[in-house]
């Protein structure tokens, strides 16, 4: 998992990094066409150790960090993990090795997240807490689309 991880979230080789800027864009197009739109919006987790690549591909991207207790997002993580693995599981797998890559991936992910965060004007920045967005996802939705039409 790490390896994949290091490969294509991480972007370790740059080359790979590359070509995955290439077969994205490629999908995001597709994507824009179907739908009709000049803009979509997209959840994307692993995006969050993508904010270099992705402003190389979109230089006016708008980002939308949605951010939460750390504890917290391990044992929903953890959640997910027990709920899948059984399913999707093709070989045997640690339980405690999962748990070791939770943290290894969240801990790699936010540290590339905070060294590449001042690439994003601030103008296309909005940092919304995780709870407020939960208790009440409309209200907060359009209180940040408000404060975005006012920004720009």
């Amino acid at each position: 998992m790490r390896e994949y991880f290091d490969k294509y979230v991480l972007f370790k080789d740059k080359k790979l990094a590359e070509k995955w800027k290439q077969v994205y864009s490629y999908l995001l197009k597709k994507v824009v066409y179907k739908e009709g739109k000049e803009r979509i919006l997209l959840k994307n987790y692993p995006n969050t150790a993508r904010i270099k690549e992705l402003i190389g591909l979109y230089p006016d991207a708008k980002f939308i960090h949605i951010y939460r207790n750390p504890y917290e997002v391990f044992f929903s993580t953890k959640k997910l993990y027990e709920g899948i693995m059984p399913l999707f599981a093709l070989q045997n797998y640690d339980m405690e090795e999962i748990e070791e890559n939770i943290f290894y991936f969240y801990k790699a992910m936010y540290e590339k997240f905070f060294r590449e965060q001042h690439l994003i004007k601030e103008e296309n920045y909005i940092e919304i807490r995780y709870e407020d967005f939960i208790k009440s996802p409309l209200k907060t939705s359009k209180k940040y689309t408000m404060l975005w039409i006012y920004r720009l």
